[in-house]
């Protein structure tokens, strides 16, 4: 269980509840029946390269492999694998993420060996290159590392590994609250020029963390665990994207605008967008704190943990080791569980070819039997929705508003399924 995403922390009330200003319906679009359904079977679908010929590679980190199907997705060879069959081997410690290089080629980094995977364009993996930084591939494993790319310069754009603010406060006297006040993590938009070895930070993203006061330290040196808190409301956080012209979008989750930051370096801000803001009302919030305490006792009356804290100890010959620790559960009062759903959160957003930005928000009232997204242009403007079928979600993008769909195959993984947008030209700058 990914306890993660399902103790979500807490996350601030909506200060930008406000609806923006009135703008014309915006049309939602359907998607044709599909074109070409992969016959094969993926444990995961972490990303998906439509190749110059039409080939299509794809990253099946679940089972280890990076896998090269024919245009019409019946057939497949398979670039690399953990078992050492194909050419190449898929290391352990591969990182998911699969983001385009320079002249259709692809990258997909393997954190273990400390560099990058160069893949040409026909799917094969040619060489590797070592990053600027080694701490920037921790960047790429880490949740919410956003949709990483490259600019018109050959510039890699990706989150770092470094964080800043939101310090560690102190101890909490006798007497306080039982949770501690939230903070903010703030993480920053790195740009890594390959050819002249140097990075530097263009931009950040921001999201709510629950703070905590120090472990203390046992008269053993074993750092005593700290609670884990369960809040069932999603985390507000931001999330960051590069669109196929090398401009940045981060979107804002406290009040759904976008930051812009262009290849030429320049920065604007765009208006606030059409969000169905849904306010929580006290029995809604301990309903959820309910369901959470439900989840969590049928975990642990399995017999697993519900969660691990991974903590270092001194050995009896004075090295470091590493100890496991299981906290106390403790559930957040209903005061510090956010008033409105937070827009989006991590994952939520994704760039097509065509110039714009798809964002899956939390909630929307027009969605039908399915995700719904809304289609964003480089004005900032939600331009069109697109309604998508059900157990499918957005795995990749081609040109000219092709869109590949990964849908649940009962218990056996995902497929892949090509289609299209229906009565709409793919861009609208």
């Amino acid at each position: 269980m990914n306890v993660y995403h399902l103790m979500c922390l807490w996350a601030a009330p909506a200060v930008g509840a406000q609806q923006p200003a009135p703008q014309a319906a915006i049309p939602i679009r359907a998607l044709a029946l599909p074109s070409a359904i992969s016959k094969e079977t993926l444990g995961s679908i972490n990303g998906i390269k439509q190749l110059p010929d039409g080939r299509v590679l794809v990253n099946d980190y679940a089972r280890k492999r990076l896998i090269v199907f024919d245009k019409a997705l019946t057939s497949f060879t398979i670039s690399a694998d953990s078992t050492g069959n194909a050419s190449k081997i898929y290391s352990s410690r591969t990182v998911r993420v699969l983001f385009p290089y320079l002249a259709d080629t692809t990258l997909l980094a393997d954190y273990g060996a400390g560099a990058f995977l160069v893949i040409d364009p026909n799917g094969v993996i040619t060489r590797a290159m070592a990053p600027v930084r080694t701490d920037d591939l921790m960047g790429l494993v880490q949740i919410g590392a956003g949709a990483p790319g490259i600019d018109p310069s050959g510039r890699l754009l990706l989150r770092a590994a470094a964080v800043f603010g939101g310090q560690r406060p102190p101890p909490r006297p006798a007497g306080a609250p039982p949770l501690p006040p939230a903070t903010l993590d703030t993480f920053y938009i790195a740009r890594a020029d390959l050819d002249k070895r140097v990075t530097d930070t263009i931009g950040f993203v921001t999201w709510g963390r629950m703070a905590s006061p120090a472990p203390p330290v046992t008269a053993a040196n074993i750092l005593d665990p700290r609670p884990t808190y369960v809040n069932p409301v999603p985390i507000a956080q931001d999330d960051w994207a590069v669109l196929s012209d090398g401009s940045v979008a981060i979107v804002r989750s406290h009040d759904y605008h976008i930051d812009w930051i262009y290849p030429d370096g320049t920065h604007a801000s765009t208006p606030k967008m059409a969000f169905d803001w849904r306010r929580l009302t006290d029995e809604e919030k301990q309903a959820k704190l309910d369901s959470a305490k439900r989840i969590v006792d049928s975990v642990e009356a399995s017999g697993r943990h519900y969660s691990v804290n991974i903590r270092p100890k001194i050995g009896p010959s004075g090295q470091m080791v590493i100890d496991s620790t299981y906290p106390k559960i403790e559930y957040v009062p209903l005061s510090y569980i956010a008033d409105y759903v937070p827009p989006i959160r991590a994952g939520a957003v994704k760039p097509d070819l065509d110039g714009n930005l798809w964002i899956l928000p939390t909630t929307s009232l027009q969605a039908r039997g399915g995700l719904l997204y809304d289609v964003v242009n480089k004005k900032g403007e939600v331009f069109q929705r697109v309604q998508l079928p059900a157990e499918c979600d957005v795995a990749g993008f081609g040109r000219g508003g092709i869109v590949y769909l990964s849908k649940l195959n009962g218990s056996n993984g995902f497929i892949i399924e090509r289609t299209a947008i229906v009565g709409a030209a793919a861009v609208k700058q």
